[in-house]
């Protein structure tokens, strides 16, 4: 089999866990203090690098915040973002987002795919 024909999906675990490896190490972060934040062992964290276990979307979210990258950047290797948003936008827009899906389910406003 020629190696230069191999594609990976940019979804693969393999990759998330690489983005996950990379996005810490130019945070200068060692895997047990993300580990740490995260609440999971090293070694769970090692194995999520190396795409050996896949991380639910939880552990994904939690990692995006941790190391202040988009969930786009994690999953698909797009738009990396360094700097978290001002606290105060992000509050306004998970308020919003609260607020919308509890309207949702009263059933006030229809589903229209948040």
């Amino acid at each position: 089999m020629d190696t230069d024909q191999i594609t990976v999906p940019n979804d693969s675990p393999v990759l998330i866990g690489l983005r996950i490896r990379d996005a810490r190490m130019q945070r200068h972060l060692k895997p047990e203090a993300l580990a740490g934040q995260l609440g999971i062992s090293k070694a769970h964290l090692c194995n999520i690098e190396y795409g050996r276990k896949v991380p639910s979307l939880e552990l994904i979210i939690s990692v995006a915040h941790a190391l202040a990258v988009s969930l786009d950047y994690l999953l698909l290797g797009m738009e990396r973002v360094d700097r978290p948003l001002p606290d105060e936008i992000q509050m306004h827009s998970d308020e919003f987002l609260l607020s919308r899906c509890l309207y949702v389910r009263k059933g006030k406003i229809p589903w229209d795919g948040l």
